[in-house]
């Protein structure tokens, strides 16, 4: 990005709402067995759907919110986060409270937050069984969401 590119102005109430309308429309599952190797692919399709969905849809917000909060000054990052509780306490109530989990198991690595929040989402999300390799499957996602949430910043600018 060259010292004089404009980038689009978007408010936080803006900017979580359109995050949060794409996470519920995605098919997040789906997406992901995609580009599975066969393995991961059939514990995929084993999975509780409904379950995994909505535990890989509350890992999408927080990773959403994480960008946010790494990428933006402290004043405005405050700001997006205070409008992001307000609006997934009164659209997706649920969502919130999961989401809260995954955002404490963030905190509780100084070294790496994606990690636990990996392992949290394998044990919560397969219950049935778990396995290095789908820990680290997913562990890689995260980061490439990670990755992609800090890129939409590359043509927004975040204003209260």
């Amino acid at each position: 990005m060259g010292l004089f590119s404009v980038r689009r102005k978007v408010s936080a109430a803006d900017y979580w709402r359109l995050r949060l309308a794409a996470i519920l429309c995605a098919e997040p599952l789906d997406e992901l067995a995609r580009d599975a190797p066969p393995p991961i692919a059939e514990a995929l399709a084993a999975a509780d759907r409904d379950l995994a969905t909505r535990e890989l849809r509350a890992v999408c917000v927080c990773l959403a919110s994480i960008a946010i909060a790494k990428l933006w000054p402290r004043r405005l990052a405050l700001s997006a986060t205070l409008t992001h509780a307000a609006i997934m306490n009164k659209e997706c109530p649920d969502l919130a409270e999961l989401e809260s989990v995954y955002s404490s198991a963030f905190g509780s690595s100084f070294t790496d937050g994606v990690a636990p929040m990996a392992a949290l989402f394998v044990h919560r999300a397969f219950p049935a069984g778990t396995s290095p390799a789908l820990t680290e499957f997913y562990y890689d996602a995260f980061y490439e969401q990670l990755k992609a949430r800090c890129q939409d910043w590359e043509t927004m600018r975040l204003v209260e």
